[in-house]
């Protein structure tokens, strides 16, 4: 018995040892990732997947972001939505079931929710990059034309 429980450490050891070299190629791999972004030049065509990167944004608040747009997108176009009806699409039931017209500031509210930021230049780059992009042009388009993106040219030059 104490035989298999030495041998039960020692495995217990080993593995300990490959999660740990693991865990520093993983910490190493982002860090190189990271350098990378850092000094590559961002490609004209991808202005929204540059910001993905810029920002780090991990491949769950990515999706929700783009399930918000498509939901909002949907209501932009007067498409039924009862195909998501209950599900969490990032913005409350009221202002997507709502029957008045989206508004820029609820959208920006939802998309700083999702990406758990403070700043309201972070909401109005992702828009523009996504137009830009020509993802969800119609709808980028719309809220885009509810701001002044003077309102935002002293938080660009920070």
């Amino acid at each position: 018995m104490d035989n298999q429980l030495e041998e039960l450490k020692l495995k217990v050891q080993d593995q300990d040892k490959i999660i740990k070299g693991l865990r520093e190629k993983v910490e190493e791999l982002h860090d190189f990732i990271l350098t990378l972004a850092i000094c590559k030049q961002a490609d004209p065509k991808f202005p929204y997947y540059n910001f993905i990167v810029e920002y780090q944004i991990s491949p769950d608040k990515k999706t929700a972001i783009e399930l918000l747009f498509m939901a909002l997108s949907q209501k932009l176009e007067g498409k039924n939505l009862d195909h998501i009806r209950g599900k969490d699409v990032g913005i409350s039931s009221e202002i997507l079931f709502s029957d008045t017209p989206l508004q820029y500031k609820d959208v920006e509210g939802a998309i700083t929710k999702i990406l758990e930021v403070e700043s309201n230049l972070v909401a109005y780059r992702l828009i523009q990059a996504m137009k830009d992009q020509g993802m969800q042009t119609s709808l980028c388009e719309y809220l885009l034309s509810q701001v002044n993106p003077h309102d935002y040219d002293s938080e660009i030059k920070l």
